[in-house]
């Protein structure tokens, strides 16, 4: 799995990290993983770093998905989430600024960062 996840309880925030190349799945599976992780902070806060990325094959499809109005109800024990990524290419910062604009509908408030 290329995201590491690790929980900072003193700064209360959650700390992911994206090295080698981030397939569809692995992007999908990262919020499972994410409600699976005990002690997460309350209120949910999350750096997500593609600083260290080489290669992403997610799209639209997969970013729309994750981020269905049905995905409220999974995430609603995060809610209201703020998400800080950390975007160094052209691709991953589109890619995250689609995930802006779809996360807000769920109620994810994401900040993109290069």
């Amino acid at each position: 799995m290329p995201i590491e996840i690790r929980v900072d309880q003193q700064l209360g925030v959650v700390r992911s990290t994206v090295t080698g190349s981030l397939s569809a799945e692995d992007y999908l599976a990262h919020g499972a993983r994410i409600l699976a992780t005990p002690n997460l902070p309350t209120p949910y806060r999350e750096i997500f770093d593609t600083s260290e990325v080489g290669e992403m094959s997610i799209g639209l499809a997969e970013i729309g998905e994750h981020t269905a109005p049905p995905s409220a109800e999974i995430f609603a024990s995060i809610l209201p989430a703020r998400i800080g990524v950390i975007a160094c290419t052209d691709v991953s910062y589109g890619l995250a600024r689609m995930f802006q604009a779809f996360g807000a509908q769920i109620g994810f408030i994401v900040g993109v960062f290069r």
